[in-house]
């Protein structure tokens, strides 16, 4: 024993170290004999499965029938977009016809009358009494009224009653006029504004056209009034140019 430390000591490794190694080392064989002995265990439970049971994956794929039958039923009993688009049309359509029908005055067939006509006076006694216990035949008859009007009101163009197609060609036709109205009033304006200002420039002309004429005659009278100056003065100075010749004359005489 005292050689062998000795031993130890000699390649430098301790008492402590050499505790701490071996150790490790035991800790490691009992985890690789723990994982040969699951390995083991798994091994031997798949060599004993049963063969007929499947695989996992074909255990999870298996679905109880009825389950299977109710989803398919299920998948059958709802209705495409399609479905329900032709049948709310096929509704409308017939909503629209019936509508034509009872405002172009046609009489309705007995089933037709109870379902879709209404008895005011057994719906004023309805109403009198709270409105809430009327006859089954006047809901019906105010139900079917609201919904046809509804069809009216929500439908394309192709599907409209033919009152309905009257009234919107009606307000076409008011909306037309109006905006023809509009149009004229505005053109009636504009010819307005233009005959105002063809009227101002014809004033303006004829103002200047007078002034012109005044200005003219006022020049003339000028001219003239300068002329006769000229000629008064030219007048005069020709009589004294006279009147002095004639003194002259008079002195030489007067002389001799």
């Amino acid at each position: 024993m005292y050689s062998y430390l000795r031993k130890c000591e000699a390649i430098g490794v301790s008492a402590a170290s050499l505790v701490a190694l071996k150790s490790q080392l035991a800790k490691k064989q009992e985890e690789v004999s723990g994982h040969g002995v699951r390995h083991a265990v798994l091994a031997d439970a798949r060599t004993k499965r049963p063969r007929g049971g499947g695989s996992v994956a074909a255990l999870l794929q298996q679905r109880n029938p009825g389950v299977a039958e109710r989803d398919r039923e299920d998948r059958l009993s709802v209705k495409t977009g399609g479905d329900r688009l032709s049948e709310s049309r096929a509704a409308l359509e017939r909503k629209a016809a019936l509508y034509d029908r009872m405002s172009s005055g046609h009489m309705l067939e007995d089933e037709e009358a109870a379902r879709y006509e209404v008895d005011f006076s057994l719906k004023e006694r309805g109403s009198c009494r709270g409105g809430h216990n009327s006859a089954a035949g006047v809901g019906a008859g105010a139900r079917g009224t609201d919904t046809t009007q509804a069809a009216v009101y929500t439908t394309t163009g192709a599907l409209l009653s033919a009152d309905m197609r009257q009234e919107q060609e009606r307000r076409a036709w008011e909306e037309r006029i109006h905006q023809e109205s509009v149009a004229e009033e505005v053109a009636d304006e504009r010819r307005d504004v233009i005959e105002q200002l063809e009227k101002q420039t014809r004033e303006g002309r004829d103002r200047a056209a007078i002034a012109r004429q005044e200005r003219q005659h006022a020049e003339n009278r000028k001219k003239e009034r300068l002329k006769a100056e000229f000629l008064k003065k030219k007048l005069e100075a020709a009589k004294k140019l006279a009147t002095a010749s004639k003194a002259a004359k008079g002195d030489g005489a007067g002389g001799g």
